[in-house]
């Protein structure tokens, strides 16, 4: 049994969505505002994964050979897919002019998983934390990763950051979180890139 590329993109969409909105509503904002949330949203992926597949032949591992999550069919089978999630905030890489660690954690990730995996496709999602009208002083000192400028998050800097990752065009880019925890609003968005085994990478 096989899952496609296609049923899987819009499985893994709905299940990031889904292990969006079990937080409470302030919760998840509170989370990225002062630190990155890229383990919660891992943890409570793989157990949707776990659940949406558990009558099926794959299993849905955690943390199986240092990746986030592996989907495996089969008890001795190769990987059938990875999932590797970074999180960062919109204004670090801004204010590092997009050169942030995480963009190029993505892409050193991107090649060591095709040689270490050559017959696995893998999916990476960048979690964006962006604060739309700009940071309150208030909460500058919430913010672990805190900005030296205070601009506020505008539509297309997604746009930017998706052009400077070098990782190709997502399969989906959306809102996926928006709750204001006093007069901080938080948005958070799910950028997901997907690299199939056939893709050659340089």
């Amino acid at each position: 049994m096989k899952i496609e590329p296609k049923k899987m993109n819009v499985l893994l969409a709905k299940s990031i969505r889904e292990a969006a909105n079990l937080f409470e509503k302030e919760e998840l904002s509170y989370y990225a505002l002062t630190s990155k949330i890229e383990n919660l949203i891992r943890d409570r992926l793989a157990y949707i994964l776990f659940n949406r597949l558990r009558r099926t032949n794959f299993r849905v591992l955690r943390e199986w050979k240092r990746r986030d999550i592996a989907i495996l069919p089969g008890i001795n089978a190769l990987s059938e897919y990875f999932i590797e999630l970074k999180a960062t905030h919109h204004h670090s890489l801004i204010d590092k002019k997009l050169k942030n660690p995480a963009l190029k954690d993505m892409q050193n990730d991107m090649i060591k998983l095709r040689k270490l995996h050559q017959y696995t496709d893998f999916y990476q999602v960048l979690l964006l934390t962006t604060f739309p009208n700009g940071l309150p002083a208030k909460f500058s000192s919430y913010c672990k990763y805190r900005p030296k400028h205070h601009r506020p998050y505008v539509k297309s800097d997604v746009d930017t950051i998706i052009n400077s990752s070098q990782l190709g065009k997502p399969i989906f880019h959306e809102r996926i979180h928006s709750a204001s925890i006093g007069k901080c609003l938080v948005d958070i968005y799910a950028i997901c890139f997907f690299t199939s085994k056939y893709d050659v990478i340089s």
